[in-house]
């Protein structure tokens, strides 16, 4: 799967991908530990939406369980069989971390039923083809997270009662790690807002480390990446009541910045080559396993008895081929792996070499 990371505003209605950009922020507040890794979901109405919205997750390495739930009078022959099928949202007996809700033919919703299956922290995703009840989603606790020209994406406050700590990380001294290292160890009752106003500085490479740590489920991002600091009271209380894992301020907008699919025709995607290689483009990821162009070799290698070009007929899959696939095993920890440049799967192998 080849992906870019690109920034994303939270209200823009001429995103492309835009339902896929909305189940990836979903997706970034909900599973928020390496411990969770079960998201779940419920939808009413639109079931050839279910299909596309369960591949997306189904691609997401992070989560190891899907639990889906589609609101349908159709058969179980014309649904993907990895979905649970109930005819009545009545029926329904367990909180979700994300409710879509689409156009239905009758057009009548029991909203107090949805609103209570959602969990606290939890989304509403909205097609914009029905009248969505603001008054009473506002009632509910519920606010308005993202807007797109097709969906709206809403989320359930959960009130809290947290104490939020700021620490801003652009003081080169650094006594702030430190300071993280301490609040991470209290984090259940805090939020820990990390703030940045340089371009440069690698907060979001930190962040999302820091977020694997135990404790990193309080952490928050707040990144300013336009010259002008616009990080008042007023802003800081609005990003606070939204309670958004990342927020990003770029080009005079808040937004987040998303994985997202690259789209590419077959004859940009593959190139025509006799030299080529097996790896991962994502280190633990075995649904990126893919072909890849090996190094060309030049004059600068080619008289190099160290190296030559083999052709290969047989390759074994070994134990270490499979731990370094499945990224159980570091690539940087096997010697020579700067010279081989990644290729380092099925290097057992028999074959030919170039003087036959």
């Amino acid at each position: 799967i080849l992906e870019s990371y690109l920034f994303v505003p939270f209200d823009n209605i001429n995103i492309i991908n835009e339902l896929e950009t909305c189940l990836y922020l979903i997706l970034e507040n909900t599973l928020t530990t390496t411990t969770t890794t079960t998201l779940s979901l419920c939808q009413i109405g639109n079931e050839k939406l279910s299909e596309e919205i369960f591949n997306f997750y189904s691609q997401q390495p992070s989560i190891k369980s899907l639990d889906y739930t589609l609101i349908t009078s159709l058969s179980i022959d014309e649904i993907n069989k990895k979905i649970n099928l109930i005819e009545n949202l009545s029926l329904t007996t367990t909180t979700v971390d994300l409710v879509i809700v689409n156009k239905i033919e009758t057009n009548t919703y029991d909203w107090e039923k949805l609103f209570s299956i959602c969990k606290l922290n939890g989304f509403i995703l909205f097609s914009s083809d029905i009248i969505i009840p603001r008054e009473q989603l506002q009632i509910n606790n519920f606010i308005q997270i993202v807007t797109r020209k097709n969906y709206q994406l809403w989320k359930k406050l959960s009130n809290e009662n947290l104490t939020d700590i700021i620490v801003n990380i652009d003081n080169k001294n650094f006594q702030w790690i430190e300071q993280i290292k301490t609040l991470l160890l209290n984090s259940s009752s805090q939020r820990i807002w990390l703030i940045s106003n340089q371009i440069d500085n690698g907060i979001i490479g930190f962040f999302n480390c820091l977020r694997r740590e135990p404790g990193g489920q309080s952490l928050r991002c707040i990144h300013i990446q336009d010259s002008e600091y616009i990080l008042n009271e007023n802003i800081l209380n609005i990003l606070k009541t939204r309670d958004l894992a990342v927020n990003i301020y770029q080009n005079g907008v808040w937004g987040s910045y998303i994985h997202q699919h690259l789209q590419t025709s077959k004859d940009s995607a593959w190139t025509e080559t006799d030299n080529a290689h097996v790896n991962v483009l994502n280190r633990g990821d075995l649904s990126s396993l893919t072909w890849l162009q090996s190094p060309i070799i030049t004059t600068n290698n080619i008289n190099d008895p160290n190296s030559d070009t083999c052709t290969v007929h047989y390759a074994s899959l070994n134990f270490r081929d499979i731990m370094l696939a499945t990224g159980k095993l570091s690539s940087e920890a096997i010697p020579g792996y700067l010279k081989m440049q990644g290729g380092l799967l099925g290097l057992a192998f028999s074959g030919l070499d170039s003087s036959g």
